[in-house]
């Protein structure tokens, strides 16, 4: 059985990420009608040339799928949503320290929302009133509900799927290297960085489309990253201390 309550957690905050896997991923959200289109007016396309083999490097898209879990880097997005004749923005910023280490912040007027993934232990931070309040889990579904694993579908499957140089596009003050990728009638657009950090990520699916653009990054992270902003409550104690346990597989 999933741990569903962790997974209800981790998509609460992760619903402006619409990923591979199936999943939808700080500042003030606002929502707009439909015709508020999101700006790519940065965007430089050069040399756009077709992947003859999709099997292949793909121009060295798999490469880039296959060394992004275990990168270090911080990447701040613009994010915008659109399905249903509306468009939803935020800011998200995250943080990855490797396999073992992440976190994610988002923003919004109820308050700022954090969550930390750090090794088999999941974090749940808010500050709804300008006060820290953290809920710890434990035995999580880490390759579930890390966002640096959204590739690995595409990097399992790689045959499965059509991938195509998209040229470059000039975001977060670098010149990123675009691809496309195409699986049934769902289509992706991601953008690395030179060291391979995803500065642009579009997803359009089943009359949805999620846009994921980079304002900055860098290419380092440290421990104080990953420190807890208040001490946790353990929720498997808790649950216990009232004669219930979280579920476990």
């Amino acid at each position: 059985m999933k741990n569903t309550i962790i997974l209800s957690v981790s998509i609460l905050l992760l619903s402006a990420m619409m990923m591979l896997a199936g999943c939808k991923e700080g500042a003030t959200q606002e929502t707009t009608d439909g015709s508020d289109a999101a700006d790519l007016s940065d965007q430089a396309e050069v040399t756009v040339e077709k992947d003859s083999n999709a099997g292949s490097s793909g121009g060295g898209y798999k490469e880039l799928v296959q060394k992004i879990s275990g990168m270090k880097y911080m990447v701040k997005y613009d994010i915008t949503n659109t399905g249903q004749g509306k468009s939803d923005k935020m800011t998200m910023t995250q943080y990855f320290g490797g396999q073992e280490k992440v976190r994610m912040d988002t923003k919004a007027d109820a308050g700022e929302a954090r969550i930390y993934m750090i090794g088999k232990e999941f974090y749940s931070c808010s500050n709804p009133e300008g006060k820290w309040q953290c809920i710890k889990f434990t035995n999580t579904e880490e390759q579930q509900n890390n966002p640096s694993e959204q590739f690995n579908t595409i990097e399992q499957d790689y045959d499965k799927y059509d991938v195509n140089s998209a040229g470059t596009m000039n975001i977060a003050g670098t010149v990123a290297k675009c691809f496309e990728v195409k699986y049934g009638t769902d289509s992706y657009k991601h953008c690395f960085s030179k060291e391979g950090v995803p500065l642009y990520m579009r997803s359009v699916s089943q009359g949805y489309e999620s846009e994921m653009k980079a304002s900055e990054y860098r290419t380092s992270v440290s421990s104080s990253d990953f420190e807890l902003p208040a001490e946790a409550v353990d929720m498997n104690a808790m649950m216990a201390k009232y004669g219930a346990q979280m579920p476990q597989e």
